[in-house]
């Protein structure tokens, strides 16, 4: 898989988990509980993948891993009370993995040799 396919299945991903504000609580499937605002954040994050994918900007994606990082560090800190994003902690795991794929894609990018995504 090349770092633009990564880059777009993780975008997929984030885009896919909007699901789970729609669906009821006591569904199998249900295994992030989402907000509004942590469903805002995703879908900036997968629009900012998926431009990083196809313009060939891997710095976009270094910007994407940072608002899901950025998030889930907010989500940390606001599992005390509630916090801004609301959620619980599979809110915060699913915005760091979120976080650290897109920053581990665009490294990638550099590991293989450039900015063509090819790896």
């Amino acid at each position: 898989m090349t770092v633009k396919g990564g880059l777009l299945a993780l975008s997929a991903l984030s885009l896919v988990s909007l699901v789970m504000l729609v669906s009821s609580p006591d569904e199998a499937y249900r295994w992030v509980q989402q907000s509004t605002n942590s469903a805002i954040v995703l879908t900036i994050c997968a629009v900012i993948g998926i431009l990083s994918a196809l313009l060939g900007r891997f710095q976009l994606a270094l910007v994407a891993g940072a608002v899901a990082l950025l998030a889930s560090l907010v989500q940390l800190v606001g599992l005390a009370d509630g916090g801004v994003i609301g959620g619980n902690g599979s809110t915060f795991a699913l915005l760091l993995a979120v976080g650290l794929g897109f920053i581990g894609l665009a490294f990638a990018d550099r590991v293989a040799g450039g900015s063509d995504g090819r790896s």
